[in-house]
């Protein structure tokens, strides 16, 4: 699933997803029916991702393991989480924003930066792990940012592009 597009258009290409990609509502059922759906994605697809994880306020809603997952994927999970958490969009958005932004002069000239971007937003090492794709907000119409949607086991875009095609189809956008 994933392209070739420059950083910066998938930069563009991420942010707009995360703008149109709001849901109504989200509840349990919905957890439920988007979790299902991206599991029976990634078995049609034969897409390595093995682990699933969607949470609404922090609570976890759907959560399954497949064939393939390790105990390395719970790392990567609560890396992606704790890193939406801190900034309420998708890890793939902060990923290609720290890219962006690696030795950018604006880094360099506040103090607590040096021109290091994990350095200048102060993040945790969870946080800084969770600079990969594979996790997507959950935003709800009127209320903001809710919760996490969270794909373990691929290539940190394919992550990403997993699930946004899962929310796109359970949006019918």
């Amino acid at each position: 699933m994933a392209d070739t597009l420059s950083d910066q258009d998938r930069l563009a290409r991420t942010i707009e997803e995360e703008n149109t990609l709001v849901f109504d509502g989200f509840d349990y059922d919905a957890a439920f029916k988007l979790g299902l759906l991206l599991v029976a994605q990634a078995q049609e697809t034969k897409a390595p991702q093995s682990v699933f994880d969607i949470r609404r306020n922090g609570q976890i809603l759907f959560r399954v393991s497949l064939a393939g997952s390790s105990p390395d994927n719970e790392h990567w999970v609560n890396a992606k989480i704790a890193n939406m958490e801190r900034f309420h969009v998708s890890t793939e958005r902060k990923k290609l924003e720290f890219k962006a932004n690696m030795g950018a002069g604006w880094l360099k000239s506040f103090p607590n930066g040096d021109g290091n971007p994990v350095q200048f937003w102060n993040l945790s090492k969870l946080e800084a792990a969770g600079l990969v794709g594979g996790g997507f907000p959950i935003n709800v119409k009127g209320v903001g940012y809710i919760g996490t949607i969270v794909a373990s086991g691929g290539p940190d875009d394919t992550d990403h592009d997993l699930i946004v095609a899962a929310v796109r189809k359970f949006l019918h956008k």
